[in-house]
């Protein structure tokens, strides 16, 4: 027999379960990571490609059947579209859709219509939550991203506004909206300004990672939930 044999016979199987699982973590990069170069790290690197990349659009598309299962009827709403789509029951998801759910009431109270800025929006997941959770308020939904994502969020829902320019700063909102994005933004306080400016009612700012006791700084966002790579 083999020493290795041996010693994998003689070692407990809770310790090799942790050695495996250490080195999976080891040899994947974490979903977040500083970066000290700062933005400038982002021309350096073309292998950082951001949100505008085909596997991203593949992977909203496989998931969307699933993502509009889930958000509709009278069942839970504990859901996020970046998850696994396991579950309608995560209580993160719960808080940030009751969260949104809470802000758009807001906006549509004593309204038969409401037109709605979601920057950064993606495919317009946003609009089918509002469409799920108020049906009877018609809304005018506007949405600002990248253009693969504007391409795809326009073939899902032809009848609203799908846009990768700055035509939305021509126009008022009674409802805007950024639900983790504005932090890929490198001046942000001066895009916070700008979506400020096109508010009529209200602004909502969600899903933002922070810090409290040092100043900003550059992360790399890798892959979480949604199974590739992004930047």
């Amino acid at each position: 027999m083999r020493w290795h044999r041996v010693i994998r016979e003689l070692t407990p199987p809770l310790f090799v379960k942790c050695v495996h699982r250490l080195r999976s973590h080891w040899e994947s990069r974490p979903d977040w990571e500083y970066i000290p170069e700062g933005w400038a790290y982002a021309h350096a690197h073309p292998e950082v490609k951001g949100w505008d990349t085909p596997a991203i659009v593949d992977v909203y598309r496989s998931k969307w059947p699933r993502f509009v299962k889930l958000v509709q009827g009278t069942g839970p709403l504990g859901v996020n579209h970046q998850s696994p789509l396991a579950t309608n029951t995560n209580i993160h998801s719960h808080n940030l859709n009751m969260s949104f759910a809470y802000v758009l009431g807001l906006a549509a109270h004593r309204k038969a219509r409401i037109r709605m800025l979601d920057w950064g929006g993606g495919i317009g997941h946003y609009y089918l939550l509002a469409r799920s959770l108020m049906p009877e308020i018609a809304i005018d939904y506007w949405c600002r991203d990248l253009p693969r994502l504007c391409s795809y969020g326009a073939e899902l829902f032809p009848d609203q506004h799908f846009f990768t320019d700055d035509r939305w700063r021509t126009e008022r909102y009674d409802l805007v909206m950024s639900s983790s994005s504005l932090q890929y933004t490198e001046d942000w306080q001066a895009q916070l300004q700008d979506l400020c400016a096109v508010t009529t009612d209200l602004l909502f700012i969600t899903d933002l990672p922070i810090v409290r006791k040092t100043p900003s700084f550059v992360f790399y966002s890798g892959p979480r939930n949604l199974d590739t790579e992004n930047g």
